[in-house]
């Protein structure tokens, strides 16, 4: 997170020549907040969510409980939302929590082939283990209906 917030200013990116071509922008807010709690300003109101990514967000491994509101908030707003992780299991644990929270998966978590290109080694676990930046990727997108995901 960036030391302190950026204010009400959106941060833009630019684009290709095509995509501005075609009227596309890029651009985003840096606060230092909870994305729940950002999603009660007028900030958030002026400029609706199109798409959310999380690159390594971890909810599965710590303050789990803390998440629970983004969680539930980035589901209510029905928006493609992209998720990375590390490994395998890390993906998988939090495809648990979501299932539980009712997401409907646009893909279920998988290798990502654009993954980072270089290996690491993982201290955490076995000998020898590795992984990628963004090694594993998934896309919800809302609840199902009638509340908890379907295996």
């Amino acid at each position: 997170m960036p030391s302190k917030s950026t204010g009400d200013e959106l941060e833009d990116f630019g684009c290709c020549p095509a995509c501005t071509g075609a009227n596309r922008t890029r651009s985003v807010f840096i606060k230092r907040e909870l994305y729940h709690e950002f999603a009660k300003t007028h900030l958030f109101a002026s400029y609706p969510t199109d798409l959310i990514a999380a690159f390594h967000p971890g909810f599965s491994q710590e303050e789990v409980d803390s998440w629970r509101p983004t969680l539930e908030r980035i589901l209510d707003l029905d928006v493609p939302s992209v998720f990375t992780n590390y490994n395998v299991d890390e993906a998988t644990e939090e495809e648990e929590i979501l299932l539980k929270l009712g997401a409907r998966f646009l893909k279920k978590p998988e290798e990502n082939q654009w993954r980072g290109r270089y290996p690491y080694l993982d201290p955490a676990t076995e000998p020898y283990a590795i992984y990628y930046l963004n090694y594993f990727w998934y896309i919800v997108k809302g609840k199902v209906e009638g509340g908890e995901a379907a295996r």
